[in-house]
């Protein structure tokens, strides 16, 4: 099968650099833009013994702007994979992957530097269904590469091994007990500890256990509770007394992990769905965040033709312990610390409160052709306990222009309306 696709997009966004809004300060810089998003599927018809699916996904973005230093973030990304699965039909098979992407990303202050990424996933995995199926074992095995272009930035490249064990076994037709297992080895290649040098190795270790499935033929859910564990390398103290000020800069997470998810079908044409995640992921600032994640979903037919799409979602987040670089008023490039700058807190504790949603219009105006019109928002407002400031001092002057506040903290309002010509 064949299935090529082509997206046409334009907008406008609010704040292109998710900058802060504060009084005092030039509002945040946004923007026009357009986006062409081309897309092909590929993949074979007869699956028993050998299933190929290809896809790749393009995106061309242009900024319709005088301003120079927007016009530079006009950029190429992309997305590309492959996977071949083997004897699909069989109580063994076996799966090979390979899966690139050109991640455009950009800095949180005016700048014609970017944080595109180069991620590179290849691995394989074999599953294994015995007697009728009712039981499933999966072992899967990825090797990832996630590199930034700017090699000024290198202390964010990373290298890691994951390996992932799950089994279900179903109870029901349709409803399972399921257990997961997974495991990784983080490598962060930059091993200069400092300011942007957080970015410790480690190792983590999630295992959760629970039901997935429908409880009736209109309500599914997914409740899974475990453990996790970040097993976080020890960072270096710059100084006996820097060890004491932070005790937890070297902390690990250890606790419980939790996520739910229910999605109900009232009518043959809504749904309406809603999520809980506690989770952890690595962190700039220090060794790990933890994170509460809440999202809600709205999906509604109709005339067989329009869909409308709402979505809003809570993120909080709380780090744990900043090292001690981070705890220490700017002093400037004459104390030996450097020009680049770092934050100053109370406590040493990075709170961040993130809403987030939208809503779109989709109108299928023929079978090859839709619409979409759609707006979205982030509202992202808690800075290091109300009091925090990155600051970064260019060219070895902390004066005037060279001078660039963050406190952590913006609003960003965007709106698209997408032409999809598809086949």
């Amino acid at each position: 099968m064949f299935l090529p696709a082509l997206r046409l997009g334009y907008g406008f966004d609010s704040n292109v650099f998710l900058e802060d809004d504060l009084p005092g300060q030039e509002e945040p810089d946004g923007a026009q833009l357009m986006e062409i998003r081309p897309g092909i599927e590929l993949k074979n018809k007869n699956r028993d013994n050998l299933a190929l699916d290809f896809r790749g996904l393009g995106l061309v973005r242009q900024y319709l702007t005088t301003d120079d230093v927007i016009s530079e973030h006009g950029d190429i990304g992309g997305d590309v994979g492959l996977k071949v699965g083997f004897l699909e039909g069989g109580p063994l098979s076996l799966r090979v992957k390979e899966r690139f992407q050109r991640v455009l990303e950009r800095r949180t202050f005016e700048t014609t530097r970017k944080l595109n990424r180069h991620v590179n996933d290849v691995g394989a995995g074999v599953t294994f269904k015995p007697g009728g199926r009712a039981l499933q074992l999966s072992l899967d095995y990825s090797f990832v590469a996630d590199l930034m272009t700017d090699t000024s930035l290198d202390w964010g490249d990373l290298v890691f091994h994951d390996v992932m064990l799950q089994g279900s076994w179903k109870f029901f037709p349709f409803t399972a007990l399921v257990l997961e297992a997974d495991w990784q080895y983080r490598d962060y290649l930059f091993k200069g500890y400092g300011f942007y040098g957080e970015l410790t190795d480690n190792y983590p270790l999630r295992i959760r256990a629970g039901v997935n499935g429908f409880i009736t033929p209109r309500l599914s859910v997914l409740a899974l509770i475990g453990y996790g564990n970040s097993f976080h390398e020890t960072r270096p103290a710059t100084s006996e007394e820097a060890a004491a000020r932070t005790p937890h800069a070297n902390d690990s997470f250890n606790m419980v992990l939790g996520e739910l998810r229910v999605s109900f079908k009232p009518t043959e044409t809504t749904i309406i769905q809603g999520s809980y995640r506690y989770d952890f992921q690595d962190s700039v600032f220090s060794n790990y965040a933890a994170y509460h994640k809440i999202v809600a979903n709205f999906q509604q037919r109709l005339f067989g033709r329009l869909d409308l799409v709402v979505d809003i979602g809570y993120f909080g987040v709380f780090f744990s312990q900043l090292p001690d670089e981070y705890l220490r008023p700017y002093k400037g490039p004459t104390d030996g610390i450097g020009p680049v700058g770092y934050v100053v807190t109370g406590a040493g504790y990075r709170e961040d409160r993130i809403l987030m949603g939208g809503a779109r219009a989709i109108v299928d105006i023929t079978r090859l052709l839709a619409f979409e019109l759609g707006y979205s928002f982030e509202l992202f407002n808690e800075p290091f306990n109300s009091e925090g400031k990155f600051v970064s001092c260019m060219e070895d002057k902390c004066e005037g222009s060279n001078v660039v506040k963050d406190s952590m903290g913006f609003q960003r309002h965007q709106v698209m309306g997408i032409l999809t010509l598809r086949y």
